[in-house]
């Protein structure tokens, strides 16, 4: 249970944890204060929470902060609020990303892959597949001419990918691009902008043609991007 603060005194839960500040949903400051050490006034030991000039909370630090030659008044307080979920809930993320959902079309917040190609292999892993089938056809084809040297697997790791893009389209598997990142006029920032024009900051309503040709020009966009995510893969690229 969470203890008021009366007279100053430095509460935790009973479990040691740090207590849960109650501040209502219509508070629109939220007041800190240094709590320092009875015995010595350069010594941080906590921290009281004041809402409508009440103290509603403190903690308790778990390890003392010195100040040393530093006092008090120099030191800047700021409160920031942390999201409490995972870094890997993706159903969370979509929704800080503004995207809404893990049901949109486009619903990776890293690149534009639509969801129908979320299967997909990226490049990489496409090319060194091909350079596999290069190789072992190499090492068939001098094995059956018995030319002695097996040079496959060496010839196909040298290939720049564009020959083998170019020999996967002549064997009819061509290369699949990865989808674009989420980077520069592609990040949320821009495409949610374009994406608000088009809309009319949501006061046109599309037609159902209309809405999937410019849903892949914003990568599902829709609201507005609330913490911002660095467009990297999980795969490598």
């Amino acid at each position: 249970m969470l203890s008021v603060l009366h007279n100053q005194a430095i509460t935790t839960t009973e479990t040691g944890a740090p207590p849960t500040v109650p501040v209502p949903l219509s508070t629109n400051t939220v007041g800190l204060v240094l709590v320092t050490s009875n015995s010595n006034s350069s010594i941080i030991v906590g921290l009281q929470f004041i809402v409508d000039e009440l103290v509603v909370a403190a903690w308790r630090l778990e390890v003392p902060l010195k100040l040393n030659t530093t006092l008090t008044s120099d030191i800047l307080v700021e409160c920031n609020q942390i999201s409490g979920h995972v870094s890997n809930d993706g159903k969370q993320i979509n929704i800080l990303t503004g995207q809404g959902s893990c049901s949109v079309g486009y619903p990776m917040p890293c690149c534009f892959v639509s969801k129908f190609n979320l299967g997909d292999a990226p490049e990489w892993l496409q090319r060194k597949f091909l350079r596999a089938s290069i190789s072992g056809a190499s090492t068939a084809a001098a094995t059956k001419h018995n030319e002695g040297s097996t040079p496959g697997l060496s010839l196909a790791s040298a290939l720049p990918d564009n020959v083998v893009d170019l020999i996967a389209s002549l064997v009819g598997f061509p290369v699949t691009l990865d989808a674009p990142r989420r980077e520069g006029e592609l990040c949320f920032i821009n495409t949610h902008k374009l994406w608000a024009t088009k809309t009319r900051g949501g006061r046109h309503r599309m037609s159902q043609k209309d809405h999937k040709r410019d849903n892949a020009l914003v990568g599902s966009s829709f609201n507005p991007q609330l913490f911002l995510f660095r467009a990297s893969s999980r795969m490598g690229a």
